[in-house]
C-alpha cells in the first residue's frame, strides 16, 4: 500500500533582537497529523515544558454552533502563573482561502489576545515577521494562566508557542489549531455515478435516543461499491445529507447539538492483511460497533476499500457527543476528557 508523505513546511524566523537569539529557527507543519499518518510522524504534543514552564492543551471541544474551543494552561516553574510578559502562537496560514483559520476574539479569553497578520509578526520581538505561511496570536496573561481560544477548526498541527519572561524566551513545539489535510487524489474515472446509503444505529432501541448514530456513505458505482466518502451524524436518518454531501446548515436546520462530520480515511493497521465478508459487493467491507463493559463510549468502525474510518461517541449524552478515540480504548487513554 502506498503511503502519502505529509507536506512539511519549514519556516525560518530570524531574530531581530539579540534577546531572541535562542529561537533563531522555528518550524511548523500545515499537515495536521490528525490521525491519518501517525505511522509516518508522531501526533503533535499536547503538552511541552521549557525552562520549568509548562504548556498543556486540553482536547479541543466542538461547540453546538460548530466553533471549536482550545483550552491552554500555562504554568510557571513554581506551579502558579507569574512572571510572564506575554504569550504568542505561530499559526499556519492555510493555502486555500476557504480553509483559512478564523479566530474569534470576542469568544476567547483573556480579552487582550491580538491577531497579527501573515508575515507581520508581533511588535516586541518580531516573532513571526517575514513568515509568509503563518500569522501570530499574542496576549498578556491574566492571573489564571488558562487561555480559551475559539476558532473554526478542530484540526491540530505542530507549531511554536513562546512565553516571554523578562529577558528570557521559552519555546514550545506542540499542538496548535491547524489546516485541514489535503484531499486524497481523485479516483480513476469510471462509468456511471456514485450512490449513497444511510446506515442507522439505535433504531432497535427507540426509547433510548442516546445511542442514535447514523453514517452517510457515498459509494462508487463499480461492482464492489466500496465507500468513497463517509459522514457520521449523532442522530438517526442522516439529517441534512443529500446529493453526496452533508450540509452543515441545511434547511430546516439540524436539531440542537446534532453534527454531521466527514470521517477521513486512515490506512488499515499494518498487521491487517484482510478483513471482511466474502460476497460480490465490496468484499473487504465490514462495520463494527464496540463498547468495553460498563463504558459509556461506543467506537463505530467502517472498513471499506482498503481503508478504515473510526469515530468515538459518548452515548451517555443526548444527542451523543464525539470524544477523543482514547475514550474508546481500554484502559482509557490520557487524551480522553476526565
Amino acid at each position: 500500500m502506498l503511503r502519502s508523505k505529509p507536506l512539511i513546511v519549514f519556516t525560518l524566523v530570524f531574530a531581530l533582537f539579540a534577546l531572541f537569539s535562542a529561537g533563531e529557527v522555528m518550524a511548523f507543519s500545515d499537515e495536521p497529523c490528525y490521525g491519518l499518518n501517525y505511522d509516518y510522524c508522531d501526533a503533535p504534543a499536547m503538552s511541552a515544558i521549557d525552562g520549568g514552564w509548562t504548556v498543556t492543551l486540553s482536547e479541543p471541544v466542538v461547540r453546538a454552533d460548530g466553533k471549536v474551543e482550545w483550552l491552554y494552561s500555562f504554568r510557571s516553574p513554581g506551579g502558579g502563573f507569574t512572571g510572564a510578559n506575554f504569550i504568542a502562537f505561530l499559526v499556519p496560514d492555510c493555502c486555500k482561502d476557504t480553509d483559512k483559520i478564523v479566530f474569534y476574539p470576542a469568544l476567547s479569553a483573556p480579552a487582550n489576545i491580538t491577531e497579527f497578520g501573515v508575515s507581520d509578526g508581533e511588535t516586541t520581538l518580531n516573532f513571526g515577521r517575514y513568515n509568509n505561511q503563518a500569522f501570530v496570536l499574542k496576549g498578556t496573561p491574566d492571573s489564571t494562566g488558562d487561555w480559551l481560544i475559539v476558532t473554526d477548526t478542530h484540526y491540530k498541527t505542530r507549531s511554536t508557542i513562546i512565553i516571554k519572561e523578562g529577558n528570557q524566551v521559552h519555546e514550545f513545539e506542540m499542538a496548535v489549531f491547524g489546516c485541514p489535510p489535503a484531499p486524497p487524489p481523485p479516483p480513476l474515472p469510471e462509468a456511471g455515478r456514485n450512490f449513497t446509503q444511510c446506515i442507522n444505529f439505535g433504531e432497535d432501541t427507540p426509547d433510548d435516543p442516546n445511542d442514535d448514530v447514523s453514517f452517510y456513505v457515498v459509494r462508487t458505482s463499480t461492482l464492489k461499491g466500496c465507500a468513497e466518502r463517509v459522514w457520521s451524524c449523532n442522530a438517526l436518518r442522516c439529517p441534512g445529507c443529500t446529493n453526496e454531501v452533508c450540509d452543515p446548515e441545511p434547511d430546516p436546520p439540524l436539531p440542537t447539538g446534532v453534527v454531521c462530520e466527514e470521517l477521513l480515511a486512515e490506512a488499515l493497521p499494518g498487521n491487517v492483511v484482510f478483513t471482511g465478508h466474502i460476497n460480490p459487493v465490496c468484499q473487504d467491507e465490514n462495520t463494527e460497533v464496540t463498547q468495553w463493559p460498563g463504558s459509556i463510549y461506543y467506537l463505530y468502525t467502517l472498513n471499506s476499500g482498503g481503508v478504515t474510518r473510526k469515530i468515538c461517541y459518548d452515548v451517555e449524552q443526548s444527542p451523543p457527543v464525539r470524544v477523543h478515540r482514547d475514550c474508546c480504548k481500554t484502559p482509557i487513554g490520557p487524551l480522553c476528557p476526565q
